[in-house]
């Protein structure tokens, strides 16, 4: 048995989900433990049912119990990114796995033992091999609402642009603060401006107001803040339809480039994914993306 916890917010647990997919692809008896987010106050709680009518096998408090120090496992379900961020790994059971590099660990896809699996696992290096089956995995399955579906027509017949600006949690977040600057975003569209043309740039933020008084350019623009709460996928969503990407270091407009289908797509992504020693921009971004 093996099982895989399910944590965080959307991108997180779409990168979870792909690993999971992954391990699942060689070891059949595999589960996913989402039972961290029975008291979970960050985001939008579990997602990836409602959002992909993923129905994945769920392991249950007894299979969770046996593989895990059920004390240990309910702090953690709590405070998993500052245990996953610091590394620790006191009172690990030796079937649990704690992921505390950023540099993928391809040995795990070839471990037979029973193993408990903690982290992000944020590199598409895990689920290369079955890229296909995770895009079919998540394809958006609820009908858009007027407003979204009649932006999404249009983003498809345009040279669209998506930018990706994550404001809120990260101007406090130490770890991943200060990276997407105003100077990135304005020599990420010179740079699509350079290469393609007839572009339209189409913004989305949480601080939609920040965005029209810091980038001022002369671009054809548009800009996105209505989707919000459970709603806030739809973002993803718009964003994987546009021809090209600029994105933030954030797994939402990760996976929002990642889906778009565009053979000839260019995607910009910051040179720097966090302000961790160790950084995992080569391990996350992709070798065909434009760094900056």
């Amino acid at each position: 048995m093996k099982i895989i916890c399910i944590v965080g917010g959307l991108g997180n647990q779409m990168f979870q989900y792909a690993f999971y997919c992954a391990v699942k692809n060689r070891y059949p008896n595999t589960f996913i433990d989402i039972s961290g987010f029975n008291n979970y106050k960050l985001h939008n709680g579990y997602e990836l049912e409602r959002i992909f009518k993923i129905n994945a096998p769920i392991a249950n408090f007894d299979e969770i119990k046996n593989l895990t120090n059920l004390n240990k496992y309910n702090l953690v379900s709590r405070l998993k990114r500052k245990i996953v961020a610091s590394g620790l790994k006191a009172g690990l059971r030796e079937c649990e796995y704690l992921e505390i590099s950023p540099i993928p660990n391809l040995n795990l896809l070839d471990d037979k033992t029973v193993k408990y699996y903690w982290g992000y696992f944020q590199s598409e290096k895990y689920f290369n091999s079955i890229s296909e089956f995770i895009r079919s995995e998540f394809k958006f399955r609820l009908p858009l609402d007027e407003k979204n579906l009649f932006l999404s027509q249009k983003i498809r017949s345009e040279n669209a642009v998506s930018v990706h600006i994550r404001r809120g949690d990260y101007l406090s977040n130490n770890y991943f603060k200060g990276i997407c600057t105003t100077d990135y975003y304005k020599n990420a569209i010179k740079y699509l401006l350079s290469k393609e043309q007839n572009l339209i740039f189409y913004f989305f933020s949480d601080d939609i107001k920040w965005v029209k008084l810091n980038i001022l350019m002369n671009i054809n623009c548009e800009y996105i803040d209505w989707n919000v709460g459970p709603d806030s996928y739809k973002d993803m969503q718009l964003m994987s339809l546009c021809k090209h990407n600029i994105i933030a270091n954030s797994s939402f407009s990760w996976w929002g480039a990642w889906l778009n289908t565009n053979e000839n797509k260019i995607v910009v992504s910051p040179n720097k994914w966090d302000n961790k020693k160790n950084n995992k921009i080569d391990s996350i971004i992709p070798d065909t993306w434009i760094r900056i």
